[in-house]
């Protein structure tokens, strides 16, 4: 069994056409040659290669491929320096003859060079070696081909980055460029590795600069930028907020801490976009929360009481129906002390239980913690998830009734609570 416990990674934009059909004024992709010719061509013609990767249900690659990849800008400058494939690394029973084709070649492209993204662009030299990368969508077309522009520049290709770093190349500007290059080539965990090693190099790591990349790069308690987490709040908190912060100090605490003490034989897997699975372990039946705040306690002083629920949330979301009791309990207690009161921290943990318990009784107790997020002003998100709450329990009216109120007072139509209120209409499941 297998749970997650995620960043929330935001998907955008969708559209009806298959990713590699782009406009005569785009980029032109071939067609018709298996991936060994279009080595060749590249290396008869003196270009590099351009690999779109991507699937069909992968919102960000439509978008793409729809309204970047068609522009004339862009199609200049990747028929100029590039031979163009589009590879579909999924399969549907919509697949034309030319997709077909290439089943073999997209799962040897998509294993080869570790695709985990979608989208993945990858640009090659003619012999198919990986000079550079891309993860993810781009809002504009300019901003796909600032980046896309340092793979044909020896000096800004990530490759030729990691064979200079790899050569001892440790000045800060240069691992600067080599941290961005990463994090664009969605390469988290060399990102991480270059990340600490361009903090260790400043002598003022709480400059706002340094906190940003903090933020994305510290993930253990041995990181560069840890202890400016824990005793720098307010100049963290100035640039980040205060919840970004507490959230990377909490994962931090129950990676190293809590989930070895709840699930000793557990693993955690990181995948990209922020997705990480904790599992393949059994659930410690005896936990000793007391023991754990005191081993939590000298690192992560004040923040402690708040690690440990966290701790104690996650544990009783985990163990199931019988637990789910001591998970409405806790945070009954938790809402009871007004100065707390965490409203983004609540709604996580109404969804938490919306997704995962099906035992009406409890989802009915939650009610007496989760109202917290219906008792200012409408706010959709919040007003969405204690509809939903409301729904699963059976009081169906009710939460139509919540909702139609909360959309009543806004200002403009918003789509989450049209598209909620539908599906409650029409009797649909809601998670």
């Amino acid at each position: 069994m297998t749970y997650t416990f995620s960043l929330v990674l935001i998907v955008f934009l969708s559209c009806a056409s298959a990713p590699c059909a782009a406009q005569d004024t785009g980029i032109y992709f071939e067609k018709g040659l298996s991936f060994s010719q279009i080595k060749e061509k590249a290396a008869i013609e003196g270009k590099m290669i351009f690999i779109d990767v991507y699937t069909t249900w992968c919102g960000p690659c439509k978008y793409m491929a729809q309204k970047v990849f068609t522009q004339k800008k862009v199609g200049d400058f990747f028929n100029e320096n590039f031979i163009n494939i589009s590879v579909q690394t999924d399969t549907s029973n919509k697949d034309d003859e030319n997709v077909k084709s290439w089943y073999t070649d997209a799962k040897v492209i998509n294993e080869y060079y570790s695709v985990k993204a979608y989208p993945t662009f990858l640009f090659l030299n003619a012999e198919g070696e990986l000079i550079h990368s891309i993860v993810g969508a781009s809002l504009d077309a300019e901003e796909f081909l600032v980046k896309s522009q340092k793979a044909v520049d020896t000096a800004s290709q990530y490759a030729h980055l990691k064979y200079l770093f790899n050569n001892g190349n440790r000045e800060p500007d240069f691992l600067r460029s080599l941290v961005q290059a990463a994090k664009e080539a969605g390469d988290d965990s060399s990102f991480h590795a270059y990340a600490n090693t361009y903090l260790a190099t400043q002598n003022d790591l709480a400059a706002p600069q340094n906190i940003s990349l903090i933020t994305e790069a510290t993930k253990t308690s041995q990181d560069v930028g840890f202890n400016i987490l824990i005793n720098h709040p307010e100049e963290v908190n100035a640039f980040i907020g205060n919840n970004l912060r507490l959230w990377i100090l909490n994962r931090i605490a129950f990676d190293e801490k809590i989930f070895p003490t709840i699930m000793p034989e557990g693993k955690k897997t990181e995948y990209g976009g922020g997705l990480v699975i904790y599992g393949g372990g059994k659930m410690e039946k005896n936990v000793n929360w007391t023991l754990l705040k005191e081993k939590i306690a000298p690192v992560y002083g004040p923040l402690t009481d708040q690690i440990i629920l966290n701790g104690q949330l996650k544990y009783y979301s985990w163990s199931g129906v019988d637990e789910w009791k001591s998970f409405n309990d806790l945070l009954i207690e938790y809402t009871s002390n007004e100065k707390q009161i965490d409203t983004v921290f609540i709604n996580r943990m109404a969804l938490e239980l919306i997704r995962k318990c099906d035992d009406i009784p409890s989802i009915r107790e939650a009610k007496k913690w989760a109202y917290i997020l219906v008792r200012q002003p409408c706010v959709p998100a919040y007003s969405g998830t204690y509809g939903k709450l409301l729904y699963k329990s059976g009081e169906k009216d009710k939460a139509i009734h919540l909702l139609e109120q909360c959309a009543l007072s806004l200002k403009s139509p918003n789509d989450f609570i049209n598209e909620t209120l539908l599906k409650m209409k029409t009797g649909e499941q809601i998670d």
